[in-house]
């Protein structure tokens, strides 16, 4: 019994599947009927439309620059195919291995098919489906499909390992498990780490440092001797830096992921742009979704990636943390000249400048050296509407390829300091010469500083003169002095006056009598004495150093 079963079952296995083949035929009244298709009359033609079927063959068609019918001229009818579009396509349940063409004209040559080869009119080739697209109108007489038969057996195919790190960017310090998967079930997976063997993989293990994993598949089977291997998966995993402050931070390359440790304070907060700073420098964080965060909070934990976009830094993908503390930020103030891409990201506040270009979120700055700067709108603010003021412009410097721009946050109307001007000693009375000298605060650009004197007596109308500190203005009598600070074209911008009364101090020097002077006192009509002259009369005691005195009389 058992030898009978063993004898069917060899006999099963060498039957081979019988092939089979239809013809489609185009050229004689019953073929092109047997596909119900209209016979044309001569000189006519019937389009296709629809599939057509024979046995286990369907034949589709697509229409070219005129539509695939059958044609018929004095010749007879046959199908025709036309280019721009025109091809048929063969589709069985079993696989095709041959398709032979027959034509009036040889023109079988014009098809080009999607798969296997077709060389004079025969195509061979193993498929279900065949397409042959017309590169020229090509006429076909009859087609000849075979089909079925015994199907080559597929050779078995391994898939390819997949490497997977958790996390996919860890830190400096961290450590990541590394998975390693097969699609393909029953499989041996065999690993090696950097330029290392390949051994054995049972498990996830850990990395603490950048690895390049290599993995590999293999199948045993019982028709092969060795076992099926896979392509060999590659993935590096790279340990990412730790950076203390955002001046560490700066300097890492684009597309770098990082963790900061240090903290920082939060500058400004629009949208998605969060400007932070530390002792070391300013950044940006772009595209930050975390809500509630404002000003002067302090965020730490910092985690993302390094961004360079248009030579702007900014850093994406972040994450942090951060604590509701209220630390006051305050612009650096900066003149045009001064800004260079050195200071991006920083907040600055750039004073006194009026504006003017405004075409759509650009505009110009110009201070009063007629330096220009541009600003661009992240729609921070608006831009104000009187371009005649002059303002005070705080943002953020930014960078866009090779220009150097400012983000606009605010534009307040400058207030202008008024000059003030003192004097040294103030105005008053003093006993001997005095130099003056002059101070002004807030003094502006290419003003400049004249004063004139007049004195009581000898009576004299001072000339106005160009003040110069080193020697200040000597008052060596009573008078009247005015400072007046003047502008580049010589109006007045403001002035003061007041009076000097000088005594003359005659202590230390030689009297007419050759006498050396000890000191000097002042009697008024009550008699009061005085280191100083009173107004009006005054009764002058000198004493002298040998004990003498002399008495004068002088009215102030």
């Amino acid at each position: 019994m058992k030898k009978l079963l063993s004898l069917m079952l060899m006999s099963l296995l060498c039957v081979t599947a019988v092939a089979e083949t239809v013809t489609f035929t185009f050229n004689t009244v019953a073929g092109i009927e047997q596909l119900g298709i209209a016979y044309p009359t001569l000189g006519n033609g019937t389009n296709l439309d629809g599939t057509y079927t024979l046995g286990g063959v369907t034949m589709s068609f697509t229409n070219g620059g005129t539509p695939t019918r059958i044609w018929n001229s004095l010749d007879g009818p046959d199908l025709r195919v036309y280019k721009n579009g025109g091809s048929l396509t063969f589709t069985a349940d079993e696989t095709i291995t041959s398709i032979v063409f027959t034509s009036a004209n040889n023109s079988i040559g014009n098809l080009t098919p999607s798969s296997g080869e077709l060389t004079e009119g025969t195509w061979t080739g193993s498929a279900t489906s065949v397409t042959f697209t017309a590169g020229e109108t090509t006429r076909i007489n009859t087609i000849d499909v075979t089909y079925g038969g015994s199907t080559p057996p597929q050779p078995q195919t391994v898939a390819t390992p997949v490497i997977t790190f958790n996390p996919a960017h860890p830190y400096e310090g961290d450590e990541a498990t590394c998975t390693i998967t097969c699609e393909t079930e029953g499989v041996n997976i065999m690993y090696a780490l950097n330029d290392g063997n390949f051994q054995q993989y049972s498990e996830p293990f850990t990395l603490t440092e950048t690895t390049t994993v290599k993995a590999k598949a293999l199948l045993s089977t019982p028709t092969a001797t060795d076992p099926v291997e896979s392509e060999v998966a590659e993935k590096t995993l790279t340990f990412d830096p730790t950076v203390a402050n955002i001046s560490e931070l700066t300097k890492l390359a684009h597309n770098t992921y990082f963790k900061m440790t240090g903290e920082a304070v939060v500058v400004y907060v629009n949208g998605g742009y969060l400007y932070i700073k530390d002792d070391t420098g300013y950044t940006l964080i772009y595209n930050s979704t975390l809500t509630g965060i404002a000003a002067g909070n302090t965020i730490s934990n910092l985690k993302g990636k390094v961004n360079i976009y248009k030579n702007l830094f900014e850093v994406t993908n972040a994450t942090y943390e951060f604590e509701t503390t209220e630390i006051a930020v305050e612009p650096i103030a900066m003149t045009i000249p001064n800004i260079t891409a050195e200071n991006m990201n920083q907040y600055v506040v750039i004073k006194g400048v009026t504006l003017s270009d405004v075409s759509g979120r650009n505009i110009k700055l110009n201070d009063v050296d007629g330096n220009q700067f541009p600003g661009y709108s992240q729609n921070f603010c608006n831009f104000p509407e009187d371009l005649e003021k002059t303002y005070d412009v705080t943002g953020f410097v930014a960078v866009f390829n090779t220009t150097v721009q400012i983000y606009p946050v605010s534009f307040d109307e400058a207030v202008v300091a008024e000059p003030v001007i003192t004097v040294d000693p103030d105005f008053g009375e003093y006993l001997g010469v005095q130099t003056v000298h002059v101070t002004v605060e807030n003094m502006p650009e290419g003003a400049v500083i004249v004063y004139n004197f007049v004195a009581e007596e000898p009576t004299r109308d001072g000339e106005w003169q160009e003040y110069d500190d080193a020697t200040g203005i000597v008052v060596d009598k009573s008078g009247l002095l005015t400072i007046a600070l003047n502008d580049a074209t010589g109006e007045e911008i403001t002035s003061i006056e007041g009076e000097y009364i000088i005594t003359p101090d005659f202590t230390g020097i030689e009297a007419i009598s050759g006498k050396a002077v000890a000191g000097v006192r002042y009697y008024n009509v009550a008699g009061v004495a005085s280191d100083k002259a009173f107004d009006g009369v005054n009764i002058v005691m000198t004493t002298y150093t040998d004990g003498t005195q002399c008495v004068t009389k002088v009215v102030k």
